[in-house]
């Protein structure tokens, strides 16, 4: 049986506390998500961890989607949703990057980005050299950049 809903005000303080702290983990992930492709333990993790389920599309290609349960954090949802497109399509992430100074994120290694306060010339966005991993296991020792993991 589901525990009944308690109403209390939220005050904008713990909202803005909230949003900050999870935008915080997910800048962190993000930062580190360029490891996934050289790290399978990493990946087996997030799938252990009950973030992403599954799937098999209507062409019979596998692939991941994110999870939604009841008792799931924000950043837990957020989180879901990233790993969920990265292991569906990792070969969108070769470029991704994020800035040390704004904390912007970007698909195109760090070309453009919005907002940051450093000058052009000196961004902090680092490129990830791209490498192909192969997981052995589960779906018949396909490398995380197959196409058929990019369809899904």
């Amino acid at each position: 049986m589901r525990a009944g809903v308690v109403r209390s005000e939220l005050r904008e303080e713990t909202i803005e506390g909230l949003l900050a702290a999870t935008h915080a983990e997910i800048i962190e992930m993000l930062r580190s998500i360029w490891s996934w492709t050289n790290d399978a333990a990493t990946v087996r993790a997030r799938i252990r961890e009950g973030l992403v389920a599954g799937i098999v599309d209507e062409a019979s290609e596998l692939g991941f989607a994110p999870v939604d349960s009841m008792r799931m954090r924000l950043v837990e949802r957020v989180r879901s949703l990233f790993v969920a497109d990265y292991l569906s399509r990792p070969g969108d992430y070769a470029a991704f990057a994020v800035c040390d100074d704004c904390d912007g994120a970007t698909f195109d290694g760090g070309l453009y980005h919005e907002d940051c306060m450093r000058p052009r010339s000196r961004t902090a966005l680092r490129h990830r050299a791209v490498r192909q991993v192969v997981l052995p296991g589960g779906a018949g020792d396909l490398p995380l950049s197959s196409p058929a993991l990019r369809r899904a």
